[in-house]
């Protein structure tokens, strides 16, 4: 028997394939027009006239620019409802003039200005620019963390264009000392953003946009998802702290910043970034030829546990094919079949695979790192890996798990009834945040390197290790109790780097590093 027949025989088999994206219709029939004119007629404060009054010109023209008008009026509408008008107003009123004003101009219309509502992350605001003479000598700007290899496009040119989509819930600002007496308990994850919606990636303007749902924004609605095997341990560690009385608090922690590489969002970016590119047939077929080599690989694993258990039967073995039936990168059906195949032995490996140089340097081969940099939240593109400080959040541990509404886990924790989620407003290493993993670790690592008394402090590596990541990653125990001294060295850090720069900051890290090396606390 052959394994295609096999999976014919049997459609719930896990190496089953799925073909094809059906087309989603989209269309409404209220348009921009319709939406301005509704925020006029619902209109009542006569402070909110001038906006009216502009919003009414602008839908009166012979032309008019629906677009323009409906900002306008829904910035009037707003206007009119208490709390929400306040905040909400002002950017939908500047937005609509911004069009306006724009459309009144010669020359070519910008994506900020035709799209007024989309966010443009740079990545000039995060990297260094390259050198633009070229030369033999290696450019450290031409690398990055978003890529194992030299960028194809320089991560100071990275760009993307997203839309949020409004539905996240609040994130209320707060202070190390507001949790004085919390024990937080660590949530490692990737850096992805969600409840956004990316049209573009560099210079690829998506044919079908992506819709992110995953990533640590997801604490502003939930508490915390990830497989069921990883969230029974937590659960259980949980159920035992709150028996203790302890205030239970989940920080988040970022991975790396190719962590989101298996993430079922990246792999529905990714793809559609191939699809939507300008590809030659000849590179599409070397990334084929790719795709077929690593879905063997995987395939003939299952193959070959599969007949162990026929073998015990008394059955006879199935064959591998030479050749699997795949969906060409170049194809619409890709991104539906390949975002729904298994992170860890084919999509990673894919994404990973493409990130190398021979394939990434291939004409019309898309950059690897500026699609994941594309689906990082801009407040953790260079945010060091297992800070903390981005979220936290209250979990309801005596509700219990629960089944998850998230794209890529099955199993969750929800938020504590009328708690929101938090944030310090920036981060904090892991040697203040996770003082009691961090620095015994860091001591043993110094000690065994040869440090000394007299030694410069500034030779100490505070990162973390993959041993060190493990502990975060693999220990639901692991945890750190927001005492005076962390409230001390956490608000000492913040504010360093508010008033003097990461550099002071980092000056201050390393020197409670040296006193816990030692000998302090």
């Amino acid at each position: 028997m052959n394994i295609l027949d096999y999976v014919m025989a049997n459609p719930n088999t896990n190496i089953a394939r799925q073909y094809g994206v059906e087309p989603v219709n989209v269309n409404t029939d209220m348009t921009f027009r319709d939406l301005g004119l509704l925020g006029l007629s619902m209109t009542p404060v006569v402070g909110d006239a001038m906006a009216a009054k502009e919003a009414y010109d602008e839908l009166s023209k012979a032309d008019p620019n629906y677009l323009a008008g409906g900002l306008l009026a829904g910035a009037a509408l707003a206007g009119a409802i208490p709390i929400v008008g306040d905040i909400a107003a002002p950017p939908l009123k500047a937005a609509g003039r911004k069009v306006a004003q724009r459309l009144n101009q010669r020359g070519e219309m910008p994506t900020v200005y035709s799209n007024p509502m989309f966010n443009v992350t740079k990545g000039s605001d995060f990297f260094n620019p390259p050198r633009r003479d070229g030369g033999r000598a290696i450019d450290p700007a031409m690398t990055s963390e978003y890529s194992s290899t030299k960028a194809k496009v320089a991560p100071y040119d990275f760009r993307a264009e997203t839309r949020s989509l409004g539905n996240l819930g609040r994130v209320k600002t707060v202070t190390p000392a507001s949790q004085q007496g919390t024990t937080q308990y660590f949530t490692a994850g990737d850096r992805t953003l969600r409840d956004t919606e990316i049209s573009k990636v560099g210079d690829v303007n998506l044919k079908r946009p992506v819709i992110a749902q995953g990533g640590p924004q997801y604490m502003q609605d939930e508490a915390w998802a990830s497989h069921r095997g990883v969230m029974v341990p937590k659960q259980n560690v949980f159920e035992k702290a709150l028996d203790r009385g302890e205030k239970i608090k989940l920080a988040y922690m970022p991975m790396g910043q190719r962590s989101g590489d298996f993430a079922k969002h990246q792999a529905e970016l990714f793809s559609e970034v191939l699809y939507s590119s300008n590809i030659p047939a000849k590179s599409v077929s070397k990334l084929d030829e790719e795709m077929q080599k690593i879905m063997l690989a995987h395939t003939s694993r299952n193959v070959d546990r599969v007949n162990k258990q026929r073998k015990k039967k008394g059955l006879s073995e199935i064959s591998m094919p030479s050749e699997l039936p795949i969906p060409s990168v170049s194809s619409p059906a890709f991104r539906e079949w390949f975002s729904n195949k298994a992170p860890e032995s084919v999509r990673k490996p894919f994404i990973q695979r493409v990130d190398k140089s021979d394939l990434k340097n291939l004409e019309g081969v898309p950059d690897v790192g500026e699609i994941r940099f594309s689906l990082t939240v801009p407040e953790l593109v260079n945010a060091p890996a297992f800070s903390s400080g981005y979220r936290f959040v209250t979990p309801d541990i005596e509700k219990g798990l629960l089944p998850a509404s998230h794209s890529s886990y099955d199993t969750m924790l929800t938020k504590k009834a009328g708690t929101v989620a938090e944030t310090y407003g920036d981060n904090i290493p892991w040697t203040i945040s996770a003082r009691d993993t961090a620095l015994p670790r860091l001591k043993d690592r110094a000690l065994k390197e040869g440090f000394k008394t007299g030694d410069n402090f500034l030779n100490i590596k505070p990162y973390t290790l993959p041993e060190d990541q493990r502990v975060f990653t693999m220990n639901p125990n692991t945890k750190q109790f927001v005492d005076q001294q962390y409230v001390d060295e956490a608000e000492t850090y913040l504010e360093t780097k508010r008033r003097f720069g990461q550099e002071m900051a980092d000056m201050y890290n390393l020197g409670l590093i040296e006193s816990f090396i030692r000998g302090g606390s």
